[in-house]
């Protein structure tokens, strides 16, 4: 009998394998980020995706959008502090799931 997977298991996994290097400080990222943020932002938002310097942050709603953006500089110090090196340059917060 095969054995079945859920969608997003499959393209997590082949995304995985495909940007390895963006995958694995997405990972540290994810990790880390309650700490960066603390327990309310974490519950509101989740680190979709890295590109160079930029962190894509999914957030639940535009008042989420508003709030992060003014916290944006903040929250990329504590990451990048966290990280141990300047990683961040950049966060876009953009609805999603969280």
């Amino acid at each position: 009998m095969s054995q079945l997977f859920h969608i997003g298991q499959i393209l997590k996994d082949s995304l995985k394998s495909c940007r390895k290097e963006s995958a694995g400080a997405l990972s540290t990222i994810n990790d880390i980020w309650t700490v960066a943020v603390g327990p309310d932002i974490s519950e509101n938002s989740r680190p979709a995706a890295i590109k160079k310097e930029l962190l894509l942050v999914y957030v639940s709603s535009p008042v989420w959008i508003h709030h992060l953006h003014f916290s944006k500089q903040s929250i990329i110090g504590r990451l990048n502090d966290l990280l141990g090196k300047a990683e961040i340059s950049d966060i876009k917060f953009k609805i999603g799931p969280v």
